[in-house]
């Protein structure tokens, strides 16, 4: 996949197009955060932001901070990871890309949980939940219900936890889902075991949007 990814780079630099140098910039950042290299993927995710700017494609600067966001809680940079995603959330509000909102809800959910803010965790993932649920994405509802059973998880209130995760999969169904096994060891763990912060940083690594056709 990087490899791939490494060659569309160089094709679009050599034809110069700046709108396909950021999507494939930025494509590169997420494959990175899947892989566990934070550092490799904000160096690219950065440049795809700063092409964005440029361009005043504002929707994909908002899509380049939530990937951000995801890099840095996987670097362990909780603070970071906040302010990128919810700089993300006010942009897209602004442009009105109702499912880019949604997943940066999540993220910024996440971000939130990481700080030991489980209540206004709860509420950014809900928002999301509403916006899913509106758009139709079944990914994003499935996201925001694990943001809420962890969220309810680190507020000591493991029967809500549980119903959220249990809701995570119904929405997963039968999409080809990494996430799903994830919500189902949450349900099989001992409640005395349990480490939301850890929990939310595998949610978000997962969470890391890919951008489409520019």
């Amino acid at each position: 996949m990087l490899a791939l990814l490494a060659e569309a780079l160089a094709a679009a630099r050599a034809t110069g197009s700046r709108a396909t140098q950021a999507r494939v910039l930025g494509n590169i950042g997420v494959a990175c955060v899947e892989t566990g290299s934070p550092a490799a993927a904000l160096a690219h995710l950065r440049e795809a932001l700063a092409i964005h700017r440029e361009l005043g494609n504002r929707t994909g600067e908002a899509i380049a901070l939530v990937n951000i966001a995801r890099a840095h809680q996987e670097a362990g940079d909780d603070e970071p990871a906040y302010r990128d995603a919810g700089a993300a959330v006010t942009i897209l509000r602004e442009t009105g890309d109702r499912a880019a909102e949604a997943s940066a809800l999540n993220a910024l959910g996440v971000a939130a949980l990481r700080l030991g803010r489980p209540t206004e965790a709860a509420d950014r993932h809900r928002d999301a939940l509403a916006l899913a649920v509106e758009i139709g994405s079944p990914f994003s509802q499935a996201r925001a219900h694990t943001g809420l059973g962890d969220a309810h998880e680190a507020t000591a209130d493991p029967a809500t936890a549980a119903h959220h995760w249990r809701q995570a999969l119904a929405a997963y169904g039968d999409l080809d889902a990494p996430e799903a096994q994830r919500v189902r060891d949450r349900l099989d763990r001992p409640a005395a075991g349990s480490t939301p912060a850890a929990t939310s940083a595998e949610q978000s690594k997962s969470m890391a949007v890919r951008e489409g056709p520019t």
